[in-house]
């Protein structure tokens, strides 16, 4: 009985090289699968399986005296990615560390060890290789430290000149040592350009556009037929990745015009006679992107033109017909993201350009009409929306609405997996709600609740309507996000104060009574199919701001807004915008009234909003710049953009200064200056009056 227990454990140590190597591949792969898990505690404990399978293998080499079992680069590699990949608080130092303990261990053993150059006794291979140090600055460009980049780019300049050194030793015929320089690849200079484009800043930009300069530098000294025969095959040349993570760094780099062009000129680089790496769609859709955040109002213009300088390009490249085309062509070809940049960059310039919509609804058509393209999806058809309900155009809110209606009936007649490219989701209502909301149109408060009417029809009779059907974080079904489509009717309603039919003005209240009840009554769940949203400061505030725009001075008004602020202050949604537009819509004593108990007795007009008790305010999310809590009335919330997140509805406020340098009153105890009559608000002036 004792003879089979005997055999069975020694079955259990491997004892051919082959079978080790087995070993090693079955724990580096059960540290990759825990690495790709989508559960971040599952991630965040690799590191620690990655260090047990090593000190295994160590301790099985200590234990039967076979070098052969000590791990290798692969297993500290294996470690490695798993400090990068677990998001833990010191991931990236822990990753260099591992580093820098294997370039000390190669070293030192390397010169104890005669043998170590063979590489049989498993020491040689604990030298760090090229991905190695791949991994490491990957680890520092997923870092959220502020010197992250710096530590990243510090390891790959030392690769560099290393690099550099053993290419002036080639070029003289002298030996590089085999092995011991480790020449860093695209793959790791684009890690480095990646962390420096995450800084979303000039220096993240300026930096990147340096590294790249250098791997250029670095390209020409070697030769490209050198960089393939030195290192272990490591090539070190920019890639059309590297010239676009480039791009992408000064597009997000909040530099306006001069970022765009900056980004224009490295895609120049590439399409200059004898670039030894040539532009793709990726490139492209960078710069184009580039431009639509410039904030310039050549931006549109600037994107159909490249939108046309790609796929003239593309046309010049292409082969006679009939045979296949070039992979460099057909990476030419505009993609669905090329035409939504572009649609994009035409909506950011809609405000001032007339023609904006017009032009990118013609850009719209071309990617419907392109074979080769995916058909449009739902941010295709957001940014047309986005167009249409930036335009000053009297036509905007109609068409905006035309194209949300015309996508529920293409959801409601698809059936099958396409279905979800043309849904449309919270940002596409939120978006023509907030069209009727800054349109001249009479009624447009009872235009906007029926667009609202129909979205919570198509959530109950198509699915949930979700906060983004254009994936990542945002995917996901009916949530609080809904909120900004109440808050555009709200503001549709608030913003009726100038219709010169006095029904409307009328109706436009009542609109914004029961859209607020509704909002109110769908926070507690979705009952009866129907969609949930939670009311949210911005909520309050605009309504607030509709009894002060809708109802006459007097009792009925203090009472509706010591009303809607005691509910406010319930549900701890006190904000800057909230307390700013009670003060416009409430007299000064009913003011003092509500915050007296804040004031210690000295009034309301003295309460900051930092003076107020914190359960009033626990739920409220501030937002945007400048002074919290200014005092004597929503000049502040102006500044603030708010105090909540609805990009769409409630939108941004800002201050207005009326003709002659006189400020417009925002305190409802002044009456308003009548040189404001002919103005009107658009949506995103929160807090004033016409």
């Amino acid at each position: 009985a004792a003879a089979p227990k005997k055999q069975k454990r020694a079955k259990k140590r491997p004892r051919t090289r082959r079978q080790i190597a087995q070993l090693r591949y079955v724990m580096i792969r059960d540290v990759e699968s825990m690495i790709r898990s989508s559960d971040p505690a599952v991630r965040a404990s690799a590191p620690s399986r990655a260090r047990e399978n090593i000190d295994r293998l160590e301790h099985l080499a200590r234990e039967t005296g076979d070098l052969s079992y000590r791990p290798d680069a692969s297993m500290y590699n294996s470690l490695v990615r798993a400090h990068a990949k677990s998001g833990g608080r010191n991931a990236a130092k822990r990753a260099e560390d591992v580093l820098d303990a294997m370039r000390e261990a190669s070293t030192s053993t390397a010169k104890a060890s005669a043998d170590a150059e063979e590489g049989e006794d498993g020491i040689a291979r604990m030298r760090p290789d090229a991905k190695t140090y791949t991994a490491v600055i990957d680890a520092w460009a997923r870092s959220k430290d502020r010197d992250a980049p710096v530590r990243a780019e510090r390891i790959l300049f030392r690769m560099m000149d290393e690099a550099e050194d053993a290419a002036r030793m080639a070029a003289a015929d002298l030996p590089v040592p085999g092995g011991e320089v480790v020449l860093p690849t695209s793959a790791t200079c684009d890690a480095v350009l990646n962390a420096w484009a995450r800084r979303n800043s000039r220096e993240g930009a300026e930096s990147a556009e340096r590294i790249l300069a250098r791997m250029e530098k670095l390209r020409d000294a070697r030769g490209e037929a050198d960089a393939e025969q030195q290192g272990s095959g490591a090539s070190i040349r920019p890639t059309a990745y590297s010239y676009a993570t480039v791009i992408s760094a000064w597009a997000r780099s909040r530099g306006g015009a001069e970022a765009a062009e900056k980004a224009e000129a490295v895609l120049t680089k590439m399409l200059a006679k004898g670039s030894a790496v040539r532009p793709n769609a990726v490139a492209f859709n960078a710069v184009i992107d580039a431009w639509s955040r410039s904030g310039d109002p050549r931006a549109g213009t600037k994107a159909v033109e490249l939108l046309d300088r790609m796929e003239g390009l593309r046309r010049k490249a292409a082969v006679p017909e009939g045979d296949a085309e070039d992979d460099d062509v057909e990476d030419l070809r505009p993609d669905v993201i090329t035409y939504n940049s572009v649609i994009n960059a035409l909506a950011a310039t809609a405000s001032s350009d007339p023609d904006a919509p017009r032009r990118a609804g013609e850009v719209f058509a071309r990617l419907e009409s392109d074979a080769g393209c995916p058909p449009p999806n739902v941010r295709s058809y957001n940014s047309l929306l986005k167009a249409w309900a930036k335009s000053r155009l009297p036509e905007s809110a109609v068409k905006a609405d035309e194209i949300l209606r015309g996508m529920i009936d293409e959801a409601a007649n698809k059936s099958g997996g396409d279905e979800s490219e043309v849904r449309p989701d919270v940002v596409s209502f939120s978006t023509a709600l907030d069209a009727w909301a800054k349109s001249d149109e009479s009624g447009k408060a009872t235009k906007a609740r029926s667009l609202l009417d129909a979205m919570v029809e198509f959530h109950r009779e198509a699915g949930p309507v979700k906060a983004s059907n254009e994936g990542g974080k945002g995917d996901r079904s009916n949530g609080d996000d809904a909120v900004s489509c109440y808050n555009a009717v709200l503001n549709a309603c608030a913003l009726s104060a100038n219709d010169p039919n006095p029904d409307e003005r009328k109706r436009a209240l009542e609109v914004s009574v029961s859209t607020f009840r509704a909002c109110r009554q769908s926070s507690s769940a979705a009952t009866g199919g129907g969609i949930r949203s939670r009311p949210d400061a911005v909520t309050y505030g605009t309504m607030l701001k509709c009894v002060s725009n809708l109802v006459p001075p007097g009792q009925t008004r203090d009472g509706m807004a010591s009303s809607l602020f005691g509910r406010c202050r319930d549900d701890g949604l006190v904000s800057t915008m909230v307390l700013g537009q009670l003060r416009r819509a409430a007299s000064p004593g009913a003011v003092d009234e509500l915050l007296s108990s804040a004031a210690g007795g000295s009034g309301g007009k003295a309460v900051d909003i930092s003076d107020l008790p914190k359960e009033w305010k626990k739920n409220a999310k501030e937002r945007g710049g400048g002074r919290r809590g200014a005092t004597g009335g929503s000049a502040a919330a102006g500044k603030r953009g708010g105090g909540g997140k609805n990009r769409k509805g409630g939108g941004r406020h800002h201050h207005k200064q009326g003709r002659g340098g006189r400020r417009s009153s925002d305190d409802g105890d002044e009456p308003l200056l009548p040189v404001m009559r002919g103005l009107t608000e658009t949506s995103w002036q929160s807090g004033k009056d016409v």
